[in-house]
Formats: C-alpha cells, sequence, structure tokens
C-alpha cells in the first residue's frame, strides 16, 4: 500500500490523498468509499482501512484485502 502519512494517532495513519475503493461483499450501490486512514492489524499480519461511506456517512473497518481501487462516485 502507498499511501502519503498525513498523521499517525494510536498507530492509525491518515492521509490526505483522495483514495476510493469498493469493498467486497457489501451490496452493490453501497460498495464504494473514500479511504480516511489505516492501520497495521494485530500481530503483523496486514493492513485495515478505515472507510467512510459518504452517502450514508457509515465509517467501518475492513482488510485491505478486501477492497480493490474504485473510481471517485458521480
Amino acid at each position: 500500500m502507498d499511501i502519503s502519512v498525513q498523521s499517525v494517532n494510536n498507530g492509525i495513519a491518515s492521509t490526505n490523498e483522495e483514495r476510493w475503493v469498493r469493498v467486497k461483499g457489501r451490496p452493490e450501490g453501497a460498495n464504494i468509499g473514500r479511504v480516511i486512514g489505516s492501520r497495521e492489524m494485530d500481530h503483523g499480519v496486514g493492513h485495515c482501512s478505515f472507510i467512510l461511506f459518504e452517502e450514508t456517512g457509515e465509517v467501518a473497518t475492513y482488510r485491505s484485502r478486501d477492497t480493490e481501487p474504485a473510481p471517485k462516485p458521480a
């Protein structure tokens, strides 16, 4: 994962880059969100991303392997 880190607080890196992802397994139409931060998972088994779904205001955490790059919603 190649992100520009803006700040780190309690192990969570936030970024000022606008990066959108599609989350595998979420319903179509509610599966694209903006990455607002990331952190290494416990025991160094990968990264997870904090994703803001702007349509609903929901913030959820997903493993990076469960996401793929997506275009910004229109």
